[in-house]
């Protein structure tokens, strides 16, 4: 090959143009020819250059280091608020309610309760809660102003007084009381007190031992507070308590102390049996009558 090119050399210098070709069945093989053709000048003139199969790639080279890291850009504005929503629909008109308070057995209420009545005519009830069992007796409060005496049997407002007993009480008087107790929708009788040692001529005397006290009470007229039905307007209730025997006869203040369970109670108008402290004080006509005997 090296004997060609200077050949091709001697012979460009000497301006004798030469066409050579070399034969190759490689498909890699390249053949180029340059050349300045000036036939007013030179018709032999020729430049040629005939350049070699190409060579094997070279390795690849090292990979360039990473770019920095670009800022973060400036946030955008906010976009400007949307337009406001289509106004909804005016709702339904509610159905107006009354209600009515009552008292003994309404709709699924026995102890009285509250009626509400809609628009529409629908009917609803709100029951009052049963009566609780009774708490305890509270401390006695302080002695009233004393009664004024009664002739007979004789008889006294709620609360404490003076009334004459008859035969079996030497000096004919005795002290008497009345406790109430508050239910939770009305004031009824608690205890029944008899004798006040403490008191002048306030005591029970021995003398009156088995003897049978009674009280009565007169039921008034219009709304009863008690809606058990065993009373009604106008109607007499008698409450009695056999005394003990005279041995061990009480002295303490008061003497003796009677509750609901001491002391039988009947409806005088219709012979029913009526519990002490069923007997509402606002139903009574503020007259209790007594009598030993």
């Amino acid at each position: 090959m090296k004997k060609v090119l200077v050949l091709l050399m001697i012979l460009s210098l000497t301006r004798i143009g030469v066409a050579y070709a070399d034969v190759k069945t490689s498909a890699t093989d390249q053949n180029y020819f340059f050349g300045v053709k000036n036939a007013a000048s030179n018709l032999n003139q020729v430049l040629a250059l005939l350049v070699g199969p190409s060579g094997k790639p070279g390795p690849a080279g090292v990979a360039g280091k990473d770019g920095l890291i670009g800022m973060n850009g400036v946030d955008g504005k906010d976009g400007l608020p949307g337009a406001p929503g289509v106004a909804g629909q005016p709702g339904k008109d509610g159905a107006s309610v009354l209600s009515v308070a009552f008292n003994g057995t309404q709709g699924n209420c026995n102890t009285g309760g509250t009626k509400f009545t809609d628009g529409a005519g629908n009917t609803t009830y709100a029951c009052n809660g049963v009566n609780g069992a009774q708490g305890p007796q509270g401390p006695a409060g302080p002695q009233g102003a004393q009664g004024p005496a009664g002739g007979g049997g004789g008889t006294l407002g709620l609360g404490q007084g003076e009334v004459n007993t008859g035969a079996c009480e030497a000096d004919g008087k005795v002290i008497l009381g009345f406790t109430r107790t508050f239910t939770g929708t009305d004031f009824v009788f608690n205890q029944f007190t008899l004798g006040d040692p403490t008191q002048t001529d306030g005591d029970l005397k021995n003398t009156c031992a088995a003897k049978t006290v009674s009280i009565y009470f007169k039921i008034g007229t219009g709304t009863l507070k008690n809606t058990s039905g065993h009373y009604a307007s106008n109607d007499i209730i008698k409450c009695s308590k056999v005394l003990p025997a005279a041995a061990g006869w009480p002295t303490g203040s008061p003497q003796f102390t009677f509750s609901s369970a001491d002391l039988a109670c009947t409806n005088q108008s219709t012979n029913v049996t009526v519990a002490f402290n069923e007997i509402s004080t606002a139903d009574y006509t503020d007259r209790i009558g007594f009598e030993i005997g």
